[in-house]
């Protein structure tokens, strides 16, 4: 592999990303534009489960990142409104076992088990005395 790059594969790379429109050469030389992966990283975001709901709850956007639930809040008033995101966001059933309720919650965020028991003591889903199944309430 050669440590350097020769002026004929610069350009190559050059007019790939002028192509894709990521870099603009005009008389002060060459400038970046991120602005088309800015709007790739919001459509990303926003095509995810909770990014298609987040709108709806905007005083959720600092415990959300990249379309996922990454905190719980301590606040009881935003721990009720997360809930009503996680039941917004979450695949319509009326029942679940404990794994399958799990694994839905981790398309969601980063604590799947948090997120489970936060449904539950938000009294929006019950489940049996041995959690094997869970349903809504």
């Amino acid at each position: 592999m050669r440590p350097y790059a020769d002026e004929r594969d610069v350009q190559r790379a050059l007019a790939v990303l002028g192509g894709a429109g990521l870099v603009r050469r005009d008389d002060a030389g060459l400038s970046a534009d991120l602005e088309p992966i800015r709007s790739a990283a919001a459509a990303a975001v926003a095509a995810t489960p909770v990014g298609r709901v987040a709108a709806e709850f905007p005083r959720l956007d600092g415990c959300l990142k990249n379309g996922r639930i990454a905190t719980i809040p301590a606040d009881d008033a935003l721990k009720a409104e997360l809930g009503r995101l996680v039941m917004a966001a979450l695949p319509r059933r009326d029942a679940y076992t404990e794994r399958e309720l799990t694994a839905a919650l981790g398309e969601l965020g980063d604590e799947p088990v948090a997120l489970r028991r936060l449904l539950v003591d938000l009294r929006l889903f019950g489940r049996d005395r041995d959690g094997s199944r869970y349903w809504l309430a």
